[in-house]
């Protein structure tokens, strides 16, 4: 993520989750966000290629604090924010292949 700014719901804005607050959380980073592939031989940078929003803006959405039960695994008692898993890696199509964790 190129220069993220963080925003968060303003207190009384926070209780309520609409469907952006479901990915995004009540305090998340926005800014323009590129994703590359790299060779792990040589270090490598193979392609980049720029994530958008849904309506094309070039900005992409990752929470800081979300609630547990929503799109992210949480440490986080039910119904209070927590610090989001973004990439939890998890046997999905009961092959028993799950290769890791990558969090924020």
């Amino acid at each position: 993520m190129l220069n993220p700014t963080r925003r968060a719901l303003s207190a009384g804005d926070a209780d309520i989750y609409s469907c952006p607050q479901e990915t995004r959380g009540a305090s998340y980073y926005e800014g323009p966000t590129r994703v590359s592939l790299q060779d792990t031989d040589t270090g490598n940078i193979i392609n980049t290629i720029s994530i958008s929003d849904s309506s094309q803006k070039d900005a992409f959405y990752l929470p800081c604090e979300i609630k547990q039960g929503y799109y992210y695994s949480v440490d986080a008692p039910p119904e209070t924010e927590g610090k989001p898993v973004i990439l939890d890696y998890r046997d999905i199509n009961g092959e028993g292949a799950a290769t890791g964790i990558c969090s924020l």
